[in-house]
């Protein structure tokens, strides 16, 4: 017995000295990985290529693979067709790479588009942040008169006659344009509201007259009609209004194929509006065009430019007074009647800069296809015109 307890007794103590002996396991570092964000380095440049940085929080020893894919669209962009690489590596020692991604823009309409990419995945290293990156792009009209010269200049007023209108209000009432600017045609404006007038010390640029409307006033240019096979160069000086109507900054208007003798409320042809650079509105510096479509008459807006960030860029200030503090110098380019088979097109020009091109196919109400000049809100200060000059266009010998 006493050899038996010796033996289990050695064998207990051998297996405590292995236990003690057996190394204890050594806790595995937790390796801590970067973390990835996309962001973008330059926008889209002529070529349509915009860069951006696939970006770590700090270097990894290892290599990183990063995985990119299309995004969900912000609200009210149409979607623009890019193409970009979808797997990105950072070297291991690397924090970034920068990659390309070309828009194509071919066959694309005028209007606003947006790509949307995000980081999907990626191995050796987390999500950050910022992981979306959202692509703007603008298509615009190319520009559809370039080289034209003057062929006649119809007519051109500069308010400034020896004696100034003053409530312009009868049907009969017709005052002829001085043509002071040039012109070979007897014109004359005309309204049957008591809405027009020249006032002294206002004028643009030099003088002291220009042309003023009230809420509701309409001038019409009597004894002309829209050639719809000519092209049409139409200068003018103008003044919106201040303040704002509701939540949306107050406009002036000029609007081709207007009826003779009819309110602002028409609904037919085009109409351009320009809106004052009041912050409180949300239309600020805005040019914009109404324009009203199809067998129904269906209004259509489209806001051309906004240029509330380059204000001055655009406008002329009047030295003489300081009220209207503002002008701002539209040109139109105009030909057409707004058919399929004669589309009405339309080069817009603000202080002599390239703004936009319209080609309009579906217009079925003309009224009586004048020039229209027009003041659409209601507040205490005044629309102004100044300087109209309408000129007939040829394409020159370099087009």
């Amino acid at each position: 017995m006493k050899t038996i307890s010796y033996i289990l007794l050695l064998v207990m103590g051998l297996f405590a000295i292995s236990c003690e002996k057996d190394p204890v396991d050594d806790p595995i570092d937790e390796v801590t990985y970067p973390t990835v964000q996309l962001s973008l380095e330059e926008g889209f440049n002529p070529d349509h290529v915009a860069t951006l940085a696939v970006s770590l929080s700090t270097s990894f020893e290892e290599e990183v693979v990063v995985l990119l894919e299309e995004a969900e669209l912000q609200t009210d962009k149409s979607k623009l067709p890019v193409s970009f690489p979808e797997e990105v590596t950072v070297p291991a020692g690397s924090t970034k790479v920068s990659i390309e991604v070309t828009a194509n823009v071919d066959g694309l309409q005028p209007g606003d588009y947006q790509a949307a990419i995000k980081v999907k995945s990626a191995e050796n290293a987390e999500l950050g942040n910022d992981v979306v990156v959202y692509l703007n792009y603008t298509q615009e009209q190319a520009q559809y008169f370039t080289d034209l010269e003057v062929v006649e200049v119809l007519a051109s007023d500069d308010f400034e006659d020896g004696i100034p209108w003053v409530n312009f209000d009868q049907d009969d009432a017709r005052v002829a344009l001085n043509n002071a600017m040039g012109g070979t045609r007897e014109y004359s404006w005309s309204n049957s509201w008591g809405g027009a007038c020249v006032h002294e010390g206002k004028s643009a640029v030099a003088g002291n007259n220009c042309l003023q409307l009230h809420w509701g006033g309409t001038v019409t240019l009597q004894g002309f009609t829209i050639d719809p096979t000519e092209i049409y160069q139409l200068e003018l000086m103008v003044h919106p209004l201040g303040g704002v109507s509701g939540e949306w900054n107050n406009w002036a208007a000029l609007h081709l194929f207007v009826f003779d003798q009819s309110n602002v409320w028409q609904t037919q042809g085009v109409r351009v509006r320009l809106s004052n650079n009041d912050p409180a509105g949300k239309s600020p510096a805005l040019i914009g065009l109404d324009v009203w479509e199809g067998e129904e008459g269906a209004e259509r807006a489209d806001n051309l430019f906004a240029f509330s960030d380059k204000w001055q860029e655009y406008t002329v200030d009047d030295a003489a007074d300081g009220s209207p503090s503002f002008w701002i110098p539209l040109k139109l380019v105009f030909t057409g009647e707004g058919t399929e088979d004669n589309p009405l097109v339309i080069d817009f020009h603000l202080n002599d800069k390239y703004i936009a091109t319209r080609v309009l196919d579906d217009i079925h109400w003309f009224g009586d296809r004048m020039i229209g000049i027009q003041n659409s809100s209601d507040n205490e200060d005044l629309c102004r015109y100044d300087n109209f000059k309408l000129s007939v266009m040829r394409a020159g010998a370099g087009q």
